[in-house]
């Protein structure tokens, strides 16, 4: 493989926030995908819902802790 994806370890600081956020936010991803697949979620609502519930639920923080983390890991 030419790329690989770089081994993070997010911050001790941040690892029990990101763990809780991160648990249920998998969960809810799991729990949409098959509704959108089976049909049971119209595809139209997938902004205004999912990804509104995704931020709702701290999916931008998420997104933070990792970015530290992959900065934590350039810098070595």
């Amino acid at each position: 493989l030419d790329y690989l994806v770089p081994t993070m370890v997010i911050p001790e600081e941040y690892s029990s926030e990101y763990d809780k956020l991160w648990a249920d936010i998998k969960t809810y991803v799991a729990e949409m995908r098959i509704q959108y697949i089976t049909g049971l979620k119209d595809l139209d609502a997938f902004e205004s819902e999912y990804i509104a519930t995704l931020k709702e639920m701290g999916i931008e923080r998420i997104l933070e802790i990792k970015q530290m983390a992959y900065e934590e890991y350039e810098a070595r």
